[in-house]
């Protein structure tokens, strides 16, 4: 059973970085959500075409708030309400 296990973990950890090396070979900006709109992936050209500055973006943030914060600081865009 423990073998088993250890295979699986290990078959995981493979799978993690094969998307790992193909989100970042990307030349596309490109973030991952789960179901409740949380941040779980990206790559660094999304953090660069947004300019999100070093550590804002983090596994899950909600992409309401990465989006709001581009709206308002790279274009300018206020939310109603919050002008």
């Amino acid at each position: 059973m423990a073998e088993l296990v250890g295979e699986a973990s290990q078959q995981l950890r493979f799978n993690q970085r094969v998307l790992e090396a193909a989100l970042e070979n990307m030349s596309q900006g490109i973030s991952v959500v789960d179901a409740e709109l949380r941040l779980v992936a990206w790559n660094g050209r999304y953090a660069q075409l947004f300019g999100f500055p070093p550590g804002m973006l983090r596994v899950g943030l909600p992409i309401a708030e990465a989006s709001a914060w581009a709206l308002r600081e790279v274009a300018g865009i206020e939310r109603q309400g919050d002008a």
